[in-house]
């Protein structure tokens, strides 16, 4: 946790003096790292959950830039439990 946010912290201060290309390339190390932590999931609640976030963050992120991120985690999730165990037919 320490070295991700030196590593923010670093990268925030730095990036007006590296050059644009690499400034630029680093910024989508960030969804390339959701990519590949992703790529594994085969559990269904978590499939929902991934599709019904993608789905709504757009949606989300213009209602509110601050808070969409954790709304749309919120509610996604939600959702997808529900959904999960309306499919599995459980209502225990």
């Amino acid at each position: 946790m320490m070295a991700g946010a030196a590593g923010t912290a670093l990268g925030y201060h730095l990036a007006g003096a590296l050059p644009f290309p690499i400034t630029v390339s680093l910024i989508f190390l960030n969804p390339v790292y959701f990519v590949f932590l992703f790529a594994g999931v085969r559990h269904r609640k978590f499939v929902l959950a991934l599709i019904i976030g993608a789905l709504l963050g757009p949606l989300f992120h213009w209602v509110s830039p601050d808070w969409g991120l954790a709304f749309c985690g919120v509610i996604a999730g939600t959702a997808a439990y529900w959904l999960d165990r309306r499919m599995a037919g459980g209502d225990d």
